[in-house]
């Protein structure tokens, strides 16, 4: 559900409904998520993973589960935060994806992803501050019956950042963009919606 209490805030109830409105790339399956309960009184989540298929909806599992690309979306909302968040919404997001061993040990590449993470955002207009996060790259070597899937790296990106809410859609694209880009798509709009998504529940 997009709210923990049965009140739910005009500007909150808004900000979800662009995010349902929202175009995302046909290469991601999506669904909306449990929410977190425990850092604000209102959020919405919704997850996304790399498809094979193209179809732009899967379940819960399907999406969550995804070693190619995934990622979760978060926006909070809380008005007493507002001094510490410098407004009343908070974007909370991480996105990660499978890469090439050799790239996993590349010393720039928390650097580079960071930086598509900026890309994502300027090119989809969501303007935000406050922005932080972490880059994380992790390499992992099986042994034993685990000694046939070799070794592989993945690479993790964690934000938050409070976004302009007039075009709240476009924080949730720019999250779809990052997901595709360190998948290793190139950046490019898609026709996919979570209006869809929405219509298959009714």
């Amino acid at each position: 559900m997009p709210n923990n209490t049965g009140f739910i805030p005009e500007a909150f109830a808004l900000a979800v409904a662009q995010l349902r409105q929202t175009t995302l790339r046909h290469e991601l399956d999506f669904c909306e998520i449990i929410a977190p309960q425990q850092l604000a009184p209102h959020s919405y989540a919704a997850g996304a993973a790399i498809n094979n298929s193209g179809s732009g909806i899967r379940g819960a599992g399907a999406v969550l589960d995804n070693n190619v690309g995934c990622g979760r979306f978060a926006l909070l909302y809380d008005p007493a935060q507002r001094d510490i968040w410098q407004g009343d919404f908070k974007v909370v997001c991480y996105a990660q994806s499978n890469i090439e061993v050799e790239l996993g040990t590349d010393p720039l590449i928390a650097d580079v992803a960071w930086q598509w993470l900026a890309t994502a955002l300027a090119s989809e207009h969501a303007g935000h501050t406050e922005i932080a996060g972490t880059a994380t790259v992790t390499t992992s070597t099986g042994y034993g019956r685990l000694a046939s899937s070799g070794s592989g790296s993945q690479l993790q990106i964690r934000a938050s950042w409070t976004p302009e809410p007039q075009h709240m859609g476009a924080h949730l694209s720019a999250w779809g963009q990052l997901i595709c880009l360190l998948a290793g798509l190139d950046h490019e709009a898609g026709v996919a919606s979570l209006a869809a998504y929405n219509k298959q529940k009714i």
